[in-house]
C-alpha cells in the first residue's frame, strides 16, 4: 500500500511539473500580451497603434498655414518688412491665401510659402533654405516632359518666446514614388539664436531616457509594420532602428533632428524619411 501511495505521489508530482512547464511556455511565447514589444531583448509596453495614428493626425492639423503669434510683443524685433508679422505667406493676395496655385498642362500644385520677417543672418539663412526648396519644386513645374502634383503647407507658432516653423511638402513627379519632405526651424526671439533640441527638452523638463524609449517603441512598431507590408509584395521604406538619430542625446540628433512646437506647446519630433528617400513614410512622436 505504501508503494502504491508513493507511486501515486510521484505521478502526481511529475504531472504537476509538466502542467506548470506547459503553462510557462504558453504564457511566455504563445499568449504574450499584445501590448508587449521586444526591443534589444527587453520586453516593453508598446504604444497602441491608434495612439500613433492619433499623434500623426494631430501633427498634420498643426500645418494650417497660419502664423500664431499669441501674446508675443514683436515691437523690439528688427523686421525686414515692418508691415508684416514675423512669419508671412509669400505672394499672398490677402495674407491668408496661397502663394501659388496651378492645375493645367499636367501640373497640379498649390503652395503656402512661409517666409521669416526677421532681418538677421540666422533667419536669412532659414529663408535661403526655403527658397532652395521652392527652386527645386519650380524645376519640376517647368519641366514640360513630365507630370507633377503636390502641396506645400506650413505651421508657425510662438511658444515661450520661441518661433517654431514647420514646412511639409507632398509631391509626385511623373511615375516616381510620391514623396513627403519636412523642414523645421526653431528660433529664440529673446537671444536671437537657433534653438537646439536639448534646450526644448530641458525647458519642458523631459526625461531623455523616457523619450528615447517612446521613440524606439514608435519606430520599432512602424518598422515591424513595414516589414509585414513588404512581405506581402509591396515596396515600402524600411527603417534602420539602430541609427543614432533615434537617441535625442546623440550628436546626430543635435545636428539633424527635426522638431516643432505645436500651437499648444507640444513638442513634435518628426523623422522624415522622404527627405533622403523616395517615400511618404515618416514617424512622429509627441511629448
Amino acid at each position: 500500500m505504501k508503494k502504491t501511495g508513493r507511486y501515486i505521489f510521484y505521478v502526481f508530482t511529475i504531472m504537476t511539473c509538466v502542467v506548470i512547464l506547459i503553462l510557462a511556455i504558453y504564457y511566455s511565447f504563445i499568449n504574450k500580451p499584445e501590448n508587449v514589444l521586444v526591443i534589444n531583448g527587453v520586453e516593453q509596453n508598446i504604444i497602441p497603434v491608434y495612439d500613433i495614428q492619433k499623434t500623426k493626425e494631430e501633427f498634420g492639423n498643426e500645418f494650417n498655414n497660419k502664423y500664431n503669434q499669441g501674446n508675443f510683443d514683436d515691437s523690439a524685433i528688427q523686421k525686414t518688412d515692418p508691415e508684416k508679422g514675423l512669419v508671412y505667406i509669400v505672394n499672398s493676395a490677402d495674407g491668408a491665401s496661397p502663394s501659388f496655385t496651378t492645375a493645367e498642362n499636367g501640373k497640379e500644385f498649390y503652395a503656402y510659402i512661409p517666409m521669416f520677417n526677421i532681418n538677421n543672418d540666422i533667419c536669412n539663412g532659414y529663408n535661403e533654405n526655403i527658397n532652395n526648396l521652392i527652386q527645386t519644386l519650380n524645376g519640376f513645374l517647368s519641366d514640360e516632359n513630365q507630370t507633377f502634383s503636390g502641396t506645400m503647407v506650413f505651421s508657425a507658432n510662438i511658444v515661450n518666446n520661441i518661433l517654431s516653423v514647420g514646412i511639409k511638402v507632398d509631391y509626385k513627379v511623373g511615375y516616381d514614388a510620391q514623396k513627403t519632405i519636412y523642414q523645421t526651424y526653431n528660433y529664440n526671439l529673446t537671444t536671437g539664436s537657433n534653438v537646439p533640441i536639448m534646450d526644448i527638452i530641458n525647458e519642458k523638463g523631459l526625461n531623455t531616457g523616457d523619450m528615447n524609449t517612446q521613440i524606439k517603441q514608435t519606430v520599432t512598431q512602424a518598422a515591424s509594420d513595414a516589414k509585414a507590408i513588404s512581405g506581402s509584395g509591396y515596396d515600402i521604406y524600411q527603417r534602420d532602428t539602430s541609427l543614432a538619430i533615434y537617441d535625442v542625446t546623440s550628436q546626430e540628433a543635435a545636428a539633424n533632428l527635426l522638431f516643432i512646437l505645436g500651437k499648444n506647446g507640444d513638442l513634435y519630433i518628426v523623422y522624415a524619411y522622404g527627405n533622403q528617400n523616395s517615400t511618404q513614410e515618416y514617424d512622429v512622436i509627441k511629448f
